[in-house]
């Protein structure tokens, strides 16, 4: 179990669930679960016990001793409960501290925890044989196996762009397959072996393979009966040769185009179709890609119901039950006014006979921002119950909302029977969001809109505006290329079809990912006129602190500059500071990420990833949720094995959109707002001194004899 928080049971009675996969390859021949648990030392130990079931069934059960406090035991599930797929694990407790008197059923000393780190699952098994169907390649590319690495062979001993090209998507495609479990690359050569059987090539040890080759070049790595069957652009999976238990995917044709083709089709298909080993594809069509295609996008001024976001009506029991839960997407470019509300109009019931104090806690990405009073002791209904939430309370890309039923029985004390069961509420999925008006404009660098949404480089849902440069042609650089390209994808939801990887600097218009090994390559002209440029030395900058700009004599001028201060608030004079080092010590063994704007194209953003060492290593550690999410500003240092990652903010930042001009001048009179009334002040005065003239002019032309008006 790898859950980062203890798992706490509490009150008389309470449970805890949850999940844990077992793939379609393994049989399992044993398996064990070790537990690590501590209790309250004041619980009674003929009525306090602990339960485990599996699949509904009870394997296990411990009485609760106080001077056995901290136990650690073990126990065999049978294989016989165990499922294809996703096993319920249930911890169930009943905690008592008196034998002959009232309880009350709440009382904090009835409690116990399991460990998430010290209690785990330990299985035994071997690998079944491969099922070799198309229609199964999401259980061979399966989520619940424990971590792969996936092989990919290629005729030529270094890749060309091509090869680049078409192993970058056939990489998203296995990594959409693994959705969000970690898996690694290793990149080889066919090399002649057997020359018996329909596979004539070296396999890896302990690995899923993929070759991806024309025809042509195939010619003795297979059988003359597979070399026939490649009529077209083709898929076949075999076993891998001597350990059936692995499996060998092909994706060929007769040329480049037909190959393509080829690992196109492998990237979309999935649907378990077609039921066969193998198959030739006569063509794959595409509608027009839309921005933000993998996820459903409130787009401004939208209203959505819940179930057309994914949710499905629930209902929720108990004292203190899991949270109703659903998501949103926001694109990561929207700007609003600071005034501008997302509103939510809940569909909600609830049961009779709760308190008045039972309520729902609304949270957005775990920050709690209001509650829902269920105060009717006669139980309820709410059609069209308003909740308006600030947009700024929402982060670019996925956000999780949940509503936390806290719910109370009406009737509490010692020796009074609690009914539990009329705790109920439910959500229906006919609830609705409305998004309000708003444009598309951000700010850039920002790692962190990276991390969330892989924003600037998914904002067209296909990648055409993504291009990847590899500064150097090593295998590690391959593979740290795909890997990123895979992370994208995962983001996407969908394979990046238009996303380009090129050896040699793009002349298209497109936001790039830089990869390479060595600060060196810190000296390649797309870091011109950057702060990490290299020329000669590295120029490395340290964080000096924050402080407050120093005070200005007083005087009109000083008036002037607080009045034009660019932030409002508190903090509107804090400045970061930095300490820059030239020097010629590099990253050792560290790897760098840093995002900055193109050089010659203003528009455009630039991300790069570099290491003295194997950068590979290195990307698969950041491309990992634990790292990932960890990103922001605009530099990033990083080690792999390491939990964490440093970040500052050094470069200037731009801002990216196509917003006119009054969205531009919206966005900076946000950031400035003594700006905005100086403008219309000026305005104001522009007005008068116009409107003065005009009245002046009118009374020339058409009444020149006439008098001032006295007062």
């Amino acid at each position: 179990m790898m859950r980062p928080d203890s798992i706490r049971l509490k009150n008389l009675a309470d449970e805890y669930r949850l999940s844990f996969p077992l793939p379609r390859r393994h049989r399992i021949s044993q398996a064990r679960l070790v537990l690590d648990f501590t209790h309250s030392n004041v619980l009674v130990p003929s009525r306090s016990q602990l339960r485990v079931r599996v699949n509904g069934v009870t394997v296990g059960q411990w009485r609760l001793r106080p001077e056995q406090a901290r136990r650690r035991v073990s126990l065999d599930i049978p294989p016989e409960l165990l499922l294809e797929g996703y096993n319920e694990l249930q911890f169930l407790s009943a905690l008592h501290y008196t034998e002959t008197h009232c309880e009350a059923p709440v009382s904090p000393e009835l409690w116990a925890e399991i460990d998430p780190l010290r209690s785990r699952l330990e299985f035994r098994y071997d690998l079944r044989d491969a099922p070799l169907s198309l229609a199964g390649l999401s259980s061979l590319f399966d989520k619940k196996l424990p971590p792969q690495t996936v092989a990919l062979l290629l005729p030529a001993a270094e890749p060309d762009e091509e090869d680049l090209n078409l192993g970058g998507l056939a990489v998203q495609g296995i990594a959409l397959r693994y959705d969000y479990a970690p898996f690694g690359l290793e990149l080889g050569r066919l090399a002649a072996a057997s020359a018996e059987g329909p596979l004539r090539f070296a396999v890896p040890a302990a690995r899923d393979v993929v070759v991806i080759a024309e025809r042509g070049k195939l010619g003795e790595f297979v059988s003359p009966a597979v070399a026939e069957r490649i009529g077209g652009p083709y898929l076949g999976l075999f076993p891998a040769p001597g350990n059936p238990g692995r499996f060998v995917l092909i994706l060929s044709g007769n040329d480049a185009a037909e190959v393509r083709e080829a690992v196109r089709a492998f990237a979309w298909m999935n649907f378990p179709l077609p039921d066969a080993p193998e198959t030739v594809i006569r063509s794959v069509r595409l509608r027009p890609p839309q921005p933000y295609q993998g996820f459903p996008a409130l787009e401004p001024g939208g209203a959505y119901s819940l179930k057309e976001l994914g949710f499905h009506t629930a209902s929720r029991h108990g004292i203190s039950p899991d949270p109703m839960a659903f998501e949103l997407f926001l694109p990561p470019d929207l700007f609003a006014p600071e005034h501008a509300e997302v509103v939510f109009r809940f569909h909600l019931a609830y049961d009779a006979g709760m308190r008045r104090d039972s309520l729902l806690e609304m949270r957005i990405n775990g920050t709690f921002e209001r509650a829902i009073q269920l105060p009717e002791e006669g139980g309820a209904q709410y059609r069209d119950y308003r909740v308006a939430v600030p947009l700024r309370s929402f982060r670019p890309g996925i956000n999780r909302i949940s509503l936390q039923p806290r719910l109370v029985p009406l009737v509490t004390g010692e020796c009074l029977y609690i009914q539990t069961d009329n705790l109920q509420v439910t959500l229906f999925d006919d609830s609705r969001v409305e998004m309000p008006q708003a444009e598309h404009y951000a700010q850039l660098p920002d790692l962190s809109l990276l991390a969330g949404s892989g924003f600037p480089y998914l904002a067209g849902g296909d990648g055409a505006s993504l291009g990847i440069r590899l500064l150097n042609p090593r295998t590690d650089t391959v593979l740290a290329a795909w890997q990123l390209l895979a992370k994208m994808a995962r983001l996407n939801r969908l394979p990046l079809e238009g996303a380009r990887l090129r050896f040699t600097p793009f002349d298209d218009d497109r936001d790039l990912l830089v990869v390479g090994g060595g600060v060196t390559s810190l000296k390649d002209g797309i870091f011109h006129g950057t702060p990490l440029e290299a020329d000669p030395w590295h120029v490395w900058r340290y964080p000096a602190g924050r402080r407050l700009d120093p005070p200005q004599a007083p005087g009109w001028r000083a008036w002037l500059g607080r009045f034009l201060a660019a932030d409002a608030g508190n903090e509107a004079r804090l400045r970061d500071r930095y300490v820059a080092v030239a020097q010629s010590g590099g990253l050792g063994r560290q790897a760098l990420g840093f995002s900055f704007r193109h050089p010659e194209r203003p528009a455009r953003l630039v991300t790069a990833f570099v290491a003295e060492g194997d950068l590979y290593p290195a990307i698969r550690a950041l491309t990992s949720p634990a790292l990932w999410s960890q990103m922001k500003g605009d530099l990033i240092v990083w080690r792999e094995g390491s939990r964490t990652l440093s970040w500052q903010r050094i470069g200037e930042p731009f801002q990216v959109g196509d917003a006119g001009v009054k969205t531009a001048l919206l966005f900076h009179f946000s950031r400035h707002p003594w700006y905005w009334l100086l403008a219309v002040f000026a305005v104001l005065c522009l007005f008068a001194a116009l409107t003065h003239f005009l009245l002046n002019r009118f009374k020339r032309r058409h009444h020149p004899d006439a008098e001032e008006i006295a007062p």
